[in-house]
């Protein structure tokens, strides 16, 4: 995005301001630390988030990225591994698209269990289908169903990242809510007006409660502690 590139016009160190996760925060009235790497694959994402200082008093919010990226630990350091390097493609001769899937597959649920382990709750949200269900619960194709505009390097624009943090922000207060009542079936209207009076950056308390049905209708459990 606009804010993010350094002088040689290439990503920089900063994180776009313009970002979702810059602008959940900011709806939520929440602090928040941008662990997203260019480029990153699965592996890799979940290598920033072991080695962070993340605790029990934070939430996990992933957004997996394409299942063909892979990442490699050597003797001189860590490298990414892409699809498009010429570099790579020995590694792509051996793992096919089966391997990829699975090992895929390991680091999204070895990634949850680790977190679970700690006591992080932990939301996820994907770019692409990751044949996994924990990995797909919520996401419902969310980034590109509900994307409306495009960088000049064909990553999602602004308006795009906006709409993403909007819905995002009413997941975050949908299960606020559901923590708040004893049933889905009886939310007050006084249960309602809190939510509002707490939140009111995010759209209206229905939209918050049509929310909360969805995310009851699928695997409680894994919001519990959020």
């Amino acid at each position: 995005l606009r804010d993010c590139f350094d002088k040689d016009n290439c990503v920089g160190p900063v994180h776009s301001q313009w970002a979702f996760p810059t602008l959940v925060a900011a709806t939520m009235n929440l602090p928040y630390k941008n662990l997203g790497i260019p480029g990153a694959s699965n592996q890799q994402i979940f290598q920033s988030i072991r080695v962070s200082n993340i605790k029990p008093d934070d939430v996990a919010i992933i957004c997996w990225t394409y299942w063909h990226r892979n990442y490699a630990f050597t003797a001189d350091g860590q490298k990414q591994i892409s699809v498009y390097s010429k570099d790579c493609e020995p590694f792509y001769a051996i793992y096919d698209n089966t391997a990829l899937h699975y090992t895929n597959l390991l680091t999204i649920e070895h990634t949850n269990l680790w977190l679970r382990h700690k006591s992080i709750p932990s939301l996820n949200f994907s770019i692409k289908d990751q044949d996994c269900k924990q990995a797909n619960a919520y996401m419902l194709d969310f980034m590109e169903r509900h994307a409306v505009d495009r960088t000049l390097d064909r990553h999602f624009g602004e308006s795009s990242h906006a709409i993403w943090a909007a819905l995002l922000s009413e997941y975050i207060a949908a299960n606020i809510l559901l923590r708040r009542i004893d049933s889905i079936d009886y939310v007050s209207n006084q249960d309602l007006q809190w939510i509002g009076s707490q939140y009111p950056r995010v759209r209206d308390s229905q939209r918050i409660l049509q929310r909360a049905r969805i995310m009851h209708d699928h695997e409680r459990d894994h919001w519990q502690n959020i």
